[in-house]
Protein backbone atom coordinates (compact mmCIF):
# COMPACT_ATOMS: atom_id res chain seq x y z
CA UNK A 1 0.00 0.00 0.00
CA UNK A 2 1.17 3.48 -0.61
CA UNK A 3 0.63 6.33 2.53
CA UNK A 4 0.51 9.66 2.43
CA UNK A 5 -0.27 11.66 4.69
CA UNK A 6 -1.18 15.24 3.84
CA UNK A 7 -1.26 18.80 6.06
CA UNK A 8 -2.70 21.86 4.52
CA UNK A 9 1.23 22.60 3.57
CA UNK A 10 2.17 19.42 1.41
CA UNK A 11 3.41 15.79 2.26
CA UNK A 12 4.67 14.81 6.20
CA UNK A 13 4.61 11.35 4.93
CA UNK A 14 4.69 9.42 1.54
CA UNK A 15 5.87 5.89 1.70
CA UNK A 16 4.95 2.34 0.92
CA UNK A 17 3.48 0.12 4.22
CA UNK A 18 2.30 -3.02 4.86
CA UNK A 19 0.04 -1.55 7.79
CA UNK A 20 -1.29 1.19 9.10
CA UNK A 21 -2.86 1.86 12.90
CA UNK A 22 -5.06 4.80 13.14
CA UNK A 23 -7.23 6.50 15.99
CA UNK A 24 -10.56 7.03 14.74
CA UNK A 25 -13.38 8.64 15.97
CA UNK A 26 -14.65 4.74 17.59
CA UNK A 27 -11.25 3.67 18.67
CA UNK A 28 -8.11 2.53 17.11
CA UNK A 29 -7.89 0.82 13.58
CA UNK A 30 -6.22 -1.44 11.37
CA UNK A 31 -5.73 -0.86 7.61
CA UNK A 32 -3.93 -3.91 6.39
CA UNK A 33 -3.75 -4.68 2.56
CA UNK A 34 -6.52 -5.94 0.32
CA UNK A 35 -8.35 -3.87 2.90
CA UNK A 36 -11.71 -2.79 1.45
CA UNK A 37 -11.83 0.95 0.44
CA UNK A 38 -13.16 3.05 3.96
CA UNK A 39 -13.32 6.03 4.76
CA UNK A 40 -13.14 7.14 8.66
CA UNK A 41 -13.10 10.38 10.84
CA UNK A 42 -9.47 10.57 12.93
CA UNK A 43 -9.38 11.68 16.33
CA UNK A 44 -6.11 13.44 17.53
CA UNK A 45 -3.72 11.01 18.25
CA UNK A 46 -0.69 8.46 17.00
CA UNK A 47 -0.87 6.95 13.67
CA UNK A 48 1.62 3.94 12.96
CA UNK A 49 2.52 2.22 10.11
CA UNK A 50 5.07 -0.16 9.27
CA UNK A 51 7.71 1.35 6.48
CA UNK A 52 8.09 -1.48 3.63
CA UNK A 53 11.03 0.61 2.23
CA UNK A 54 13.12 1.25 5.48
CA UNK A 55 12.78 -2.01 6.84
CA UNK A 56 13.02 -0.40 10.27
CA UNK A 57 9.32 -1.59 11.76
CA UNK A 58 6.99 0.77 12.94
CA UNK A 59 6.78 4.45 12.39
CA UNK A 60 4.92 6.67 13.69
CA UNK A 61 2.89 10.22 12.77
CA UNK A 62 1.02 12.52 15.27
CA UNK A 63 -1.89 13.83 14.02
CA UNK A 64 -4.50 16.62 14.81
CA UNK A 65 -7.51 14.81 13.84
CA UNK A 66 -8.62 14.60 10.13
CA UNK A 67 -10.17 12.40 7.63
CA UNK A 68 -8.59 8.61 6.55
CA UNK A 69 -9.85 7.69 2.78
CA UNK A 70 -8.30 3.58 1.46
CA UNK A 71 -9.17 3.26 -2.23
CA UNK A 72 -7.36 0.54 -3.28
CA UNK A 73 -3.39 0.87 -2.93
CA UNK A 74 -3.82 4.10 -1.48
CA UNK A 75 -3.90 5.29 1.81
CA UNK A 76 -4.02 8.68 2.64
CA UNK A 77 -4.73 10.45 5.53
CA UNK A 78 -5.88 14.55 5.65
CA UNK A 79 -4.54 16.04 9.16
CA UNK A 80 -4.92 19.78 9.89
CA UNK A 81 -0.93 19.16 11.38
CA UNK A 82 1.13 16.17 11.21
CA UNK A 83 4.48 15.46 13.33
CA UNK A 84 6.53 13.06 12.20
CA UNK A 85 9.10 10.42 14.35
CA UNK A 86 10.56 7.35 14.58
CA UNK A 87 11.09 7.02 18.30
CA UNK A 88 7.86 7.86 20.37
CA UNK A 89 10.08 9.64 23.49
CA UNK A 90 11.37 12.13 20.58
CA UNK A 91 7.98 12.49 19.40
CA UNK A 92 6.51 13.39 22.68
CA UNK A 93 9.35 15.90 22.83
CA UNK A 94 8.28 17.26 19.68
CA UNK A 95 4.50 17.55 20.04
CA UNK A 96 4.85 18.82 23.71
CA UNK A 97 7.58 21.53 22.15
CA UNK A 98 5.28 22.04 19.03
CA UNK A 99 1.53 22.43 21.00
CA UNK A 100 3.53 24.96 23.47
CA UNK A 101 4.95 27.08 20.89
CA UNK A 102 1.14 26.84 18.85
CA UNK A 103 -0.31 27.78 22.43
CA UNK A 104 2.25 31.10 22.89
CA UNK A 105 1.59 31.69 18.83
CA UNK A 106 -2.63 31.45 19.99
CA UNK A 107 -2.00 33.76 22.55
CA UNK A 108 -0.43 36.44 21.05
CA UNK A 109 -3.31 36.40 18.12
CA UNK A 110 -5.76 36.65 20.69
CA UNK A 111 -3.69 39.75 22.15
CA UNK A 112 -3.16 41.28 18.77
CA UNK A 113 -6.93 40.92 18.23
CA UNK A 114 -7.99 42.82 21.38
CA UNK A 115 -5.77 45.93 20.73
CA UNK A 116 -7.35 45.92 17.44
CA UNK A 117 -10.94 46.24 18.62
CA UNK A 118 -9.72 48.11 21.11
CA UNK A 119 -8.68 50.52 18.68
CA UNK A 120 -11.83 49.96 16.77
CA UNK A 121 -13.74 51.15 19.84
CA UNK A 122 -11.86 53.99 20.44
CA UNK A 123 -11.93 55.47 16.97
CA UNK A 124 -15.53 55.01 16.55
CA UNK A 125 -15.97 57.28 19.83
CA UNK A 126 -13.89 59.77 18.15
CA UNK A 127 -16.12 59.81 15.12
CA UNK A 128 -19.04 60.00 17.31
CA UNK A 129 -18.08 63.18 18.85
CA UNK A 130 -16.50 64.89 16.10
CA UNK A 131 -20.25 64.45 14.49
CA UNK A 132 -22.36 63.97 17.33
Amino acid sequence: MKLAVLVPGGAVVETAVTKVLAPGSHGLFAILPRHVDYVAVLRQGLLTYEDLDAGTGERHVAIDGGVLVKQGEAVVVSTPDAIPGERLDDLQDAVVRYFAARAERELDARAALSRLESDIVQRMLELEEDHG
